[in-house]
């Protein structure tokens, strides 16, 4: 409102999402200890500066094994930092994963939008 009196244009908006979410792979165990040892060393040489060829150098150097027992390879340490899960039976995860599925949601059906009106201007004849 300006001095009193709202523009003539006034938008109000709001967002509603709803999701129904079904993955069979969200019911993945979390990391074992020796698992969540290894992701917070790797991420922590990542932090440092290192690359995955430093620290699969460094987890040999020093003894470590895979999970199932094998010396690293640089693909190793990679897929270690990229599949650690959401834990979605904290609080804190199930935050997360929520707020990342509403803005997931939000872009695809802004993108519907989007596409709904390119389409209604092409077929009116208007360019896009």
């Amino acid at each position: 409102m300006l001095g009193g009196k709202s523009p003539p244009n006034d938008v109000h908006a709001s967002l509603c999402f709803h999701l129904k979410l079904r993955a069979s792979h969200l019911l993945v165990a979390p990391y074992s200890d020796y698992q969540e040892f290894l992701y917070q060393t790797i991420s922590k040489h990542l932090e440092m500066g290192w690359n995955y060829q430093q620290s699969t150098d460094w987890l040999n150097d020093n003894g470590y094994t895979t999970p199932r027992g094998k010396r690293f390879g640089n693909a190793h340490t990679h897929s270690i930092v990229k599949n650690q899960n959401i834990d979605t039976t904290t609080i804190v995860g199930e935050l997360f994963f929520n707020i990342i599925n509403s803005i997931a949601q939000y872009e695809l059906q802004l993108t519907r939008e989007r596409i709904v009106s390119g389409l209604e201007k092409l077929l009116d004849g208007k360019p896009i």
